[in-house]
Order: C-alpha cells, then structure tokens, then sequence
C-alpha cells in the first residue's frame, strides 16, 4: 500500500509540474490524468503505475517514469507523422498484419511445446547421449553436496555435532537431525543433491572463498567458521572443481531440453500441417489448387 501511495504521488507531482505549460489540469471527477498525449493515443497513470518496477527509490523512481513518458512518446511519434506523411497505407497495414500473424504463430507453437510430455525420451536413452557425450558437459563452475549447520557456540551437543555431521553412519545422522530440531540451529541437508559452491559459501557470514583451493581431490572436507557466539559448519561429501565432467543427475533436464530443441522444428512443422488439416476439415480453409499434400487434397474431396 506504501509503494502504491508513493506511486500515486509521484506521478501525480510530475503531471501538475507538466500541466502549467502543457496538458492541463482539468480533469473530470472520475476520469484520469492524460501523462501524455499523441494524436488519439493517451497514456494514462494507470497504464504507467502498472509498469514501475518494485522497490525502486525515490530519485529512481522519477528517472524511470520520466524515461517510460519520452520512450512512450516517441514509440507512438514517428507512426503518427508517418502515417500523415505516407499517401498509401495499405502496404504498411499488409506487412504488419503478416508480422501479427507470424508473432501468434510462433507464441502458439511455444505454448503448445511448452505442454508436451517428454516426448518419450527414455531415462536409458540419455543416459547413453551422456556417456557418449560426457567431454561435452564440463563444470563452469564448482558444486558441492554435503550438509550445512549453524549451531550457537556455547551448545553442549557441539563436540559430538562435529563428528556427526562427517560421518556416513545412518545412526549419527538421525542424531544431527534430532540435534537439528531445536529453533537455535539452521541446518540444510544436500548430500544426494548437487549445490553450487557459491550458494553454500553464502551461508557463512565471512568470504570463506579460500577455502575452495584447500578442497581435497576426495571432495570429504568440513568447513568451520565461529562469529559472534555462532558457529557455522559445511562438511562436504563430494566436491566437483571447475572443468570436472558433470556427473549425469546433474546435466540430465540440460539433456532432456537439448533433445527437445532438436526435436522443435520437426514438431512446429507437424503442428502447422495439423492446424492446416483441421482447418480443410472443418471448413475453415478452403484450397482451389493442388498443394501436393495427398491426404488433405482427399479430404478436401470428402468434404465437397
């Protein structure tokens, strides 16, 4: 509500200051403010307060609105001087009639491939694109799995919390759960998921990047940091460097997508040929030459 008042102010600040000398500040009870005006095109404080980003300041604020104003006119100025200045239209009105059709096209198609399943690709089938493509999938960055703790440093359970948190035993890992339970502990557990090592470090309250460089080849690590009365731990199962081969978990939806972007043309083809089929079918479209496509050609027949 605070954000919408603020908005509300301000633009109503920078049209009375524009209203001296340009549109005017009579404005019927119910009606709004024209911040702008081209021709018969207006642009209303609604339409603007709909575009403001959030969280913008207040000299932010005013520099955007004061932008969006000029790039709204001069979107709007050149059609207007052009359209007085061009004898013949109809060229202009032809070409972006086309465009439109193209654009809802091209929106259509990507909605509908949006929707589609996973096209049948098998888990299998990746699998062996991956491990006949595995050079090709190399970490631009470094990813760790492991478990994250903050725990307050005068907490009992902290030496024993230090050999749990690297243990493997099933036993000492529902103990750090349990541990984990009390409200003045933040824990994360990642160990069967892969985290990017910049992510994990934004947990620490201190730049822990140095750390990185000490990271054994094994990847078994644990990173310990005491601040103000706290005491923040990331003990690392697994570690990939920059330039390791992702492992498979890793890269497989990268893969599921590159198939479906293969796959894309072919299914915007097809689609095309659908919606021309349907459209012969149901009467919609109507063919007075031979397009060299057998079954809608017979279809058209049928339906004579």
């Amino acid at each position: 509500m605070n954000r919408f008042l603020h908005i509300i102010a301000l633009i109503s600040l920078l049209a009375a200051s524009a209203s001296c000398g340009h549109l005017g500040s009579d404005v019927a009870p119910g009606e709004e403010h024209a911040l702008a005006v081209v021709g018969s095109q207006v642009l209303t404080e609604s339409a603007l307060k709909a575009d403001i980003p959030y969280g913008l300041s207040p000299d932010d604020s005013v520099k955007f609105v004061r932008a969006y104003v000029r790039q709204w006119i001069d979107a709007r100025l050149v059609g207007e001087i052009a359209s007085r200045n061009i004898g013949d239209m109809s060229h202009i009105d032809k070409m972006v009639e086309e465009y439109r059709n193209e654009l809802m096209m091209w929106e259509y198609t990507r909605l509908m491939y949006a929707e589609r399943p996973d096209m049948g690709i098998d888990r299998d089938s990746l699998r062996r694109y991956y491990e006949n493509n595995r050079e090709d999938y190399r970490a631009t960055s470094p990813v760790v799995r492991g478990i994250f703790l903050k725990i307050p440093a005068d907490d009992r359970r902290l030496p024993n919390i230090r050999k749990w948190i690297m243990s493997k035993n099933s036993d000492d890992l529902d103990r750090l759960e349990q541990a984990s339970m009390d409200e003045s502990v933040e824990y994360e557990y990642f160990r069967d998921e892969w985290m990017p090592w910049e992510l994990a470090a934004r947990k620490f309250p201190v730049d822990i990047s140095g750390k990185l460089a000490a990271m054994p080849a094994s990847g078994e690590h644990k990173v310990e940091i005491a601040r103000d009365s706290m005491v923040y731990m990331l003990a690392v199962s697994e570690f990939l460097p920059v330039g390791g081969v992702m492992p498979f978990e890793l890269v497989e939806d990268m893969i599921v997508e590159q198939f479906r972007s293969a796959h894309r043309p072919e299914y915007e083809r097809s689609l095309r040929q659908q919606l021309y089929e349907k459209g012969v079918s149901d009467g919609l479209v109507k063919v007075n030459i031979d397009l060299g496509i057998p079954e809608v050609a017979q279809q058209d027949k049928n339906n004579k």
